[in-house]
């Protein structure tokens, strides 16, 4: 299974570096660093699709059955992938402060994911709290 998803993951990379050559030339703009910021953010984007919603829970899943632990712990998966809700909120507060194009919000939507799967996970915690 693990080498599955190493084909899958690496296929998706290639994907993404495809994705990044072709929109190269497609993400126009006036100046060269905010075409190539461009560029990149879509390349990126469907990554983190792949990262947000496979990846991401899959590996936090198999870390738990691997190390005895409780898949809808809260705090246990809040510290292992708190860098990736940190960011985004600050590309978020970066974007609205700096008054950049609000377009570039939509590349937050595969983190909504994420912030789904902490919040279901904080519901359970709770849940958990309130039984015992």
């Amino acid at each position: 299974m693990g080498t599955f998803f190493r084909i899958l993951y690496a296929g998706w990379l290639g994907f993404c570096v495809l994705v990044f050559i072709l929109s190269l030339s497609m993400a126009y703009q006036p100046s060269f660093f905010e075409s190539i910021f461009m560029a990149s953010l879509l390349a990126i984007t469907p990554y983190c699709y792949f990262l947000c919603i496979f990846k991401i829970p899959i590996d936090f899943e198999v870390w738990c059955i691997h190390h005895n632990q409780n898949i809808n712990d809260f705090i246990l998966f809040f510290k292992k992938y708190w860098l990736y809700y940190i960011f985004p909120l600050l590309f978020l507060v970066s974007v609205l402060l700096l008054k950049m194009d609000l377009s570039l919000l939509l590349f937050l939507l595969p983190f909504i994911w994420l912030y789904i799967i902490l919040f279901k996970k904080l519901v359970c915690c709770i849940v958990d709290k309130l039984r015992a």
